[in-house]
């Protein structure tokens, strides 16, 4: 505030000051601007005398370059001309020939010309200007490139070699030479003419172009012939092959002349080179002048301007000097004047503020005060003393009683003394009181008063203050209200209540203390941490104290012992809140404290009654496992002895009669032990659901052919209903879905004694998703009266005995159902009236499946983009032939194992580019032979594996990849996939991961002609007829096993696994479905459904099979070719 008040009381100084830096700011800018000008153009003429002198330099070795070109032509063509006219004397009579009557007419090659000499075809020197020494090795030409690039053309004119070391001589030379005919055109040696550089060099040296300047003559490949001055080792650079940005040969790219800037790669001296090509020759002469030495003269003058620079800024500067510090001096004398006129009003400013903040002060504090003028008892109020008895400042202050007679009655006596005795004694005083507002009614406040006296002693006046109180007192009532409160509440409570400080000090302690740890308040506070709380719980409470504070937390609870004076160790929880805004020597900490002991205890029995009942669960688990074991062993011997003797042929009726109700008994028996294990899998929780993609059709037929077999001995009709429109392919669990449905379906087919079973499946409505379907199955049993149905769904549950005792059961299979299907997400009910039947039905969410577009019909085979070398691992023989027919009508190689080991070792031997492994097969299998291919340390370890089986449920593919496969087709595979399948994975090919097949057809009952049709077309007719002959054969060999036993189902099984792929390849898509569905019919159904069952099934493969055979001999013996004979082999 006072340096706002100073500033504004010398504006007058602060307009001088601004004056004057403007014109000191003035005054250096026009320095600045005289400077710059002067230095500006004394470089600027600097740039202009630089550019006149280069542009000289350039002009001066251009001139050059033309001279110097036009000597070197002029000398080149000479010796050219010299060399065509020996060539054609010597094509017109090679016999006759005389080289030395030439030489010693061709003078003008003399000085020029180190040697001349004449080689024959063959590189041999057959004469010489310099004859040859007695002794001298002989030499041969013939590997020069000279003679190499003349000797391949009879066109080549002059040919320029590089400077080369001679071979005799061992001084470099420059060779040119020509090419010499005989009469017919041919080849009959060459003409060499050897130039020294130094000749040349010397020629250069005549030139004037400074002491480091440079003539140089380059060939166009970049090698030097000639150049002034030399330099060592300068003819075994070669310059092209630098590639320096910027040098000659970029130049010679651009125009045949011209000149450049470039540092030499000879000598490192950077010229301005002008540069011109010799004629037609593939030759360059290349002029450089030192830019050191021509730009010397320019360096003294530019020396001369500097300095001439130097001394003219130098005079601006000092006058520029003088000129602002006249003005530094007016200004100075100016701020003095300033600095007198701004300290008188920044006092006076000073004291205004005090004033005012004073007067702030006093109304913040709701401080006023007063003076009683002596004598005549004058009274002085200020405007917070007027405000504090609600009184208006312009009434004026009231007289002296008037104003005692504001205070409380009770007050007025008290305060009428203290005024007396002040200007009585001249003591001063202090008093609380209360005075009578205005409008408030009655205000708390605190007097004080001074007497003021003369040189005399005599008081004067008496000046005093006044402060309202009144929001303090009721501040400390209500904190006074507060304490009694909060005391009140912790002394009644059961939970200790401290309060503690940041240094470990405890201001205040419950009496709850006795109750929990047996010590009184003062006992307790006598006491640190160490002597009542356990020693290792110790650290743990100091650190839930600590992280109060570190942590900037509000509150830490923490369980830990404490000594009770009488009962020992007891387990407490604390609780402890940090007080925000705690003052200095106020508790920082508030904690509470209650016994937990009973409820710890508590804990613990629960914690031990848990681990009993999982050891219980567990009894119970191993239990029900040891009894299915125990109970299963000797049903399946029971069981299946059973069966047997149902199949001898003389047994007796009476006697066939028993073994029904032994195998009737049994199979109820194993019936009730597989809802027990599966209901105690599904209260533990053990029960774990796997979506996939299946067939829902396939499904339902599947499920009612399990049970139509029981339906149709007992005379009833099982009728299967499908809305239209519902999709073929859904995701879900299907395994748990089949036993549900064949849950129900048993149960309508035992519950009916005549009529029809029917199975339902439709779109759910009810404002459900499209997702949900509903399935229903309604018979016409005996149905549910409305007083027992409520027990239905329940576990061990009957309607009643008469029903138990009629038709057996374990009461278990409606509460499977119901867990099953609320672990799917669906909701299941019924309707029943006794005696008319009953209806159960069920919802489940079946999201649609993604579906394949169907591939397009099967390509060419010789059109297949890809050929390769494949290994097929089959164990069928009729699958070994379907698929060699098809792989070799595509052009591939194929090679046939029957077993896994097999395979091993023709990978680990052979070279293959592509593997196709079936899954199923005796001995070592196709994942455990996959899982050594990819062990092996050859390079067959990383062939791609392809599984080629009927197995292609989501679990066994991820089982497939798992083992290392890379892909999967399925069987019966499809031509144009397999095909695609194989040219994605052979080397070379997009393999950009597995891919799913087409869906495939609906299977009909009739012969399929295109499948038929297109195997035909892919191996010829009597490939085909053959495939058919060895599949009748197939057919009547197979499924001749029992399936009284699980060794005989295993069997069945894997015969009709077999037949799946060329059942199917070939048309017979009926057979394809029926092995599929024994397939499928896996020992767990059996145990669930009945063996029943699984023979229902295998009755009708039976009945296919031979139906199929019969079918496919027809069509062999239709066929015009011999294959039929194949039948009877």
């Amino acid at each position: 505030m006072v340096r706002l008040s100073r500033q504004a009381a010398v504006p007058a100084a602060g307009s001088r000051d601004r004056g004057t830096d403007r014109l000191q700011g003035l005054v250096l800018a026009v320095g600045l601007v005289l400077v710059s000008l002067v230095w500006g153009g004394l470089l600027y003429h600097l740039h202009l005398r630089e550019t006149a002198v280069r542009e000289q330099v350039h002009h001066d070795v251009a001139n050059l370059s033309i001279g110097v070109e036009k000597h070197v032509e002029r000398l080149l063509v000479g010796v050219d001309q010299v060399m065509r006219f020996i060539a054609d004397d010597f094509t017109r009579d090679p016999d006759g020939f005389d080289f030395a009557a030439w030489l010693q007419r061709s003078t003008s090659l003399q000085g020029v010309a180190h040697q001349i000499s004449l080689f024959d075809r063959n590189g041999e020197l057959v004469a010489s200007r310099t004859p040859r020494v007695p002794g001298m090795p002989r030499f041969n030409v013939r590997d020069r490139d000279y003679f190499l690039a003349l000797q391949a053309s009879a066109e080549r004119g002059l040919y320029i070699d590089r400077t080369l070391l001679g071979r005799i001589t061992g001084r470099h030379v420059m060779q040119t030479a020509r090419r010499l005919n005989d009469r017919d055109g041919g080849f009959a040696g060459v003409i060499v003419t050897s130039i020294s550089p130094d000749y040349l060099t010397d020629q250069f040296r005549a030139v004037d172009v400074g002491e480091k300047g440079s003539i140089a003559l380059i060939g166009q490949d970049g090698g030097l012939r000639a150049r002034a001055p030399q330099v060592p080792g300068m003819y075994e650079i070669n310059t092209r092959d630098l590639a320096q940005r910027g040098d000659l040969f970029d130049q010679l790219a651009e125009r045949e002349a011209g000149t450049f800037d470039f540092t030499s790669p000879y000598d490192g001296v950077r010229r301005a080179y002008g540069y011109r090509r010799v004629g037609a020759l593939p030759l360059v002469v290349n002029v450089g002048k030192s830019l050191e030495e021509t730009m010397a003269p320019l360096v003294a003058e530019r020396r001369r301007a500097y300095l001439a620079g130097a001394g003219v800024t130098l005079a601006l500067c000092l006058t520029l000097l003088a000129l602002a510090r006249g003005l530094e001096k007016a200004r100075r004398q100016g701020s003095t004047l300033a600095v007198k006129e701004a300290a008188a009003s920044a006092a006076e400013a000073k004291a205004r503020e005090a004033n005012r903040l004073l007067t702030l002060a006093v109304q913040i504090a709701h401080i006023g005060h007063w003076r009683i003028d002596l004598p005549g008892n004058g009274l002085f109020w200020s405007e917070e003393v007027f405000a504090i008895h609600g009184r208006k400042p312009e009434a004026g202050e009231p007289p002296l009683d008037e104003a005692i007679a504001c205070y409380h009655p009770d007050d007025r006596e008290e305060v009428a003394r203290c005024i007396a005795a002040a200007i009585e004694t001249g003591a001063s005083f202090a008093l609380s009181a209360r005075i009578v507002h205005a409008e408030d009614g009655q205000r708390d406040v605190v007097c004080r008063g001074l007497c003021e006296t003369d040189a005399a002693g005599t008081t004067t006046a008496v000046f005093g203050t006044i402060m309202d109180v009144t929001e303090l007192r009721r501040t400390e009532r209500a904190a006074i209200e507060s304490e009694a409160r909060f005391r009140l509440l912790a002394e009644n409570t059961s939970e200790l209540i401290m309060l503690g400080h940041d240094d470990g000090r405890r201001s205040y302690i419950s009496p709850a203390s006795e109750r929990l740890l047996g010590l009184t308040p003062d006992e307790l506070a006598a006491l640190s941490l160490r002597d009542y709380v356990h020693p290792d719980d110790l650290p743990r409470l100091f650190a839930a104290t600590r992280s109060l504070s570190r942590d900037a937390r509000d509150e830490a609870s923490l369980e830990y012992r404490a000594r009770h004076k009488e009962r020992g160790w007891v387990w407490v929880e604390g609780i402890f809140r940090r007080i925000p805004g705690a003052g200095p020597d106020a508790p920082t900490i508030v904690a509470s404290f209650r016994d937990i002991s009973e409820r710890r205890e508590q804990a613990r029995a629960l914690e031990e009654a848990k681990l009993s009942a999982e050891r219980a669960s567990a009894a119970k688990t191993d239990f029900l496992a040891a009894m299915s074991h125990e109970i299963r062993t000797p049903l399946n011997g029971v069981i299946g002895y059973a069966d047997l003797l149902l199949e001898e042929r003389g047994l007796p009726e009476p006697a066939r009669q028993h073994v029904r109700r032994i195998r009737a008994a049994g199979s109820a028996l194993l019936t009730v032990v597989n809802d027990i294990l599966d209901f105690s899998r599904i209260e533990a929780g053990a029960i774990e659901l796997h979506p996939e993609t299946f067939d829902l059709p396939r499904l339902i037929d599947g499920a009612a052919a399990m049970v139509g077999v029981v339906a149709e001995q007992k005379g009833l009709a099982l009728a299967v209903e499908m809305e239209a429109g519902l999709p073929a392919l859904v995701v879900g669990d299907q395994g748990r879905l089949r036993q549900v449905l064949l849950n129900l379906l048993n149960n309508a087919v035992k519950f009916t004694r005549a009529g029809t079973v029917t199975l339902a499946v439709r779109r759910a409505g009810g404002g459900l998703s499209d997702d949900c379907l509903r399935f229903s199955v309604q018979d016409t049993g005996i149905g549910i009266p409305k007083a027992k149905q409520h027990r239905l769904f329940e576990r061990f549950s009957q309607v009643d005995g008469t029903i138990q005792r009629d038709f057996g059961g374990s009461g278990l299979g409606l509460a499977i159902c119901k867990r099953l299907v609320d672990l799917m997400g669906g909701e299941v009910g019924f309707s029943s009236e006794d005696g008319l039947g009953s209806t159960f039905w069920f919802t489940l969410p079946l999201p649609q499946a993604a579906v394949q577009p169907r591939l397009s019909a099967a390509p060419d085979p010789a059109a297949a983009r890809k050929r390769g070398h494949l290994l097929l691992v089959e164990d069928v023989e009729i699958n070994q032939e379907l698929a060699r027919a098809v792989l070799e009508a595509a052009g591939h190689a194929v090679d046939i194992v029957s077993d896994g080991a097999a395979a091993v070792t023709a990978v680990d031997e052979g070279r293959y580019d592509l593997v196709l492994m079936d899954v199923q097969m005796p001995g070592m299998d196709g994942m455990t032979a996959t899982r050594l291919i990819r062990s092996l340390g050859t390079s067959g370890a990383r062939l791609p594996i392809i599984a080629m089986t009927a197995n292609v449920l989501p679990d066994q593919v991820r089982m497939f990849h798992e083992a290392g496969m890379d892909d999967h087709v399925g069987k019966p595979f499809n031509r144009s996939e397999l095909y695609a399948m194989i040219d994605r994975w052979l080397p070379g090919g997009a393999a950009a991961g597995p891919v799913e097949g087409p869906a495939r057809a609906e299977h009909q009952d009739t012969f399929d002609e295109a499948a038929y049709g297109a195997i035909v077309k892919g191996v010829g007719e009597a490939r085909a007829a053959a495939l058919l002959a060895t599949l009748v054969q197939e057919l009547r060999a197979s499924f001749s096993a029992s399936a009284a036993t699980a060794k005989g189902r295993d069997e069945l099984r894997f015969e009709a696994h077999s037949l799946i792929s060329p059942a199917g390849s070939l048309g017979f898509t009926a057979m394809e479905a029926d092995c599929r569905a024994l397939e499928a019919c896996t020992e767990a159904d059996v145990n669930r459904v009945g063996q029943h069952a699984f023979v229902g099934l295998l009755d009708q493969v039976r009945t296919r099979a031979a139906s199929t055979a019969q079918e496919a001999e027809r069509r062999l013996r239709a066929e015009p070719h011999d294959a039929t004979a194949r039948i009877h082999a």
